[in-house]
């Protein structure tokens, strides 16, 4: 019998690559089965009191998750257009985290936690594609929810997150919060966007969770949802 670990990860990798055809249905369907594994997986483990990093799981992940890209950066980002709002165009960063195979020896061993992570905000961003590219408010009523939720549990010091994570979260939540119509707390997230862009900067960070990838994609995605949508506001132009 296969290990359920690698039944996951294969779940996982499937769910990848519908994400990446466009098949934004089908890895919703995948990903929330392994969401559904995943939580059991963790119950299972409290409840034996076992650790997590204990088990010989053979899946594997970044120690800084990394992000799946084409040679072509046109490829992981999505350009979509709110009907009500056509005068600007809005860009979702739509390259879903991804679980490494298991002979990579350059990663660390993923926690339960981690994975449940990794799945989420895959599944938040299947959700989010399906809802934009069908103009399907109840599926993007999902996402917003799911991205909320990744939001305020990424914040978990062992999940071992960099700051690009945060952006790519925070991008994403508002991008869906401004098609909506809730403008302020979209404006909220951009805004926060913004400072953690200006914190990188000052530090002189590089934000990319694996050195080897081209960073011009994404960051080029979040500094346009600053540019769009929080240097229109004057206050916040003058601070930028």
């Amino acid at each position: 019998m296969i290990p359920q670990t690698k039944l996951l990860c294969e779940m996982c990798h499937d769910a990848v690559q519908c994400i990446v055809s466009g098949l934004y249905d089908d890895a919703a369907e995948v990903l929330t089965k392994a969401l559904s594994d995943i939580q059991q997986e963790i119950v299972a483990a409290s409840s034996t009191e076992e650790s997590p990093n204990g088990s010989s799981s053979p899946l594997l992940v970044p120690q800084y998750y990394q992000v799946d890209m084409d040679d072509e950066p046109s490829s992981s980002q999505i350009h979509v257009f709110d009907a009500t709002r056509n005068m600007e165009q809005h860009k979702i960063f739509a390259a879903p985290l991804i679980v490494p195979v298991s002979n990579d020896t350059r990663y660390q061993p993923c926690s339960n936690e981690q994975y449940q992570f990794i799945i989420t905000y895959n599944l938040a961003l299947s959700y989010h594609l399906a809802a934009m590219t069908q103009r399907n408010l109840q599926k993007l009523e999902v996402a917003l929810g799911l991205w909320d939720l990744i939001y305020r549990f990424h914040w978990n010091e062992d999940l071992g997150l960099v700051t690009f994570h945060t952006c790519a979260i925070l991008n994403n939540h508002g991008h869906g919060l401004q098609q909506v119509g809730a403008e302020k707390p979209a404006r909220d997230c951009f805004e926060s966007l913004l400072c953690a862009l200006c914190l990188c900067v000052e530090k002189k960070t590089h934000m990319s969770p694996v050195s080897e990838l081209d960073s011009c994609c994404w960051n080029e995605c979040f500094f346009h949802s600053v540019s769009t949508l929080v240097l229109k506001d004057p206050m916040t132009a003058r601070a930028a």
